[in-house]
């Protein structure tokens, strides 16, 4: 246990399902790391996963010109 093998497809789409920004990492890597890698590449609002929800990542998509929009945790 504590291996892990493989990669992460991270992808954006529009409420169409067309694919906007796309990349790949390993497997260890974070899921927000991999939107960092992108979200450059957008504009607009990025409705994330809870896992997106502190402070730091509301004010660095604000940098961006975006609005992030996380779930809220339980």
């Amino acid at each position: 246990m504590g291996w892990w093998y493989g990669f992460k497809l991270h992808l954006v789409c529009d409420p169409c399902g067309r694919i906007l920004a796309w990349r790949i990492t390993t497997a260890t890597t974070d899921d927000r790391q991999g939107l960092a890698l992108i979200w450059h590449e957008l504009t607009g609002m990025i409705v994330a996963d809870a896992g997106y929800l502190g402070s730091n990542w509301q004010e660095a998509a604000a940098n961006l010109g975006l609005c992030l929009w996380p779930a809220p945790r339980k």
